[in-house]
């Protein structure tokens, strides 16, 4: 009888083990693709958010070049008029 016993005790044992076991097993791969599923949505974020950043700062080059081109032409109107006023003058 205790040998009986005792191997329905070491079986539970085993059995409980295995369960325990295989349940941890699938918690941990659940957890690993919750993770990586996470991982993967902020890398999408933060390249969305580099995109956004790029276009910004493209803008405001080409605005900037707009500018300069602008201010460049209005330097040399107002120099052209220096120009004619100093000929005339002479």
């Amino acid at each position: 009888m205790k040998k009986i016993l005792s191997l329905l005790f070491v079986g539970g044992i085993l059995f409980s083990s295995v369960s325990c076991s295989e349940k941890t097993k699938k918690d941990t791969e659940n957890t690993y693709k919750d993770v990586k599923k996470e991982v993967n949505e902020a890398a999408d974020k933060a390249g969305d958010k580099i995109e956004k950043g790029k276009d910004k700062a493209k803008d405001v080059w080409d605005e900037t070049k707009k500018d300069m081109k602008r201010d460049a032409d209005t330097v040399k109107e107002k120099i052209k008029q220096v120009a004619d006023t100093i000929k005339k003058k002479l």
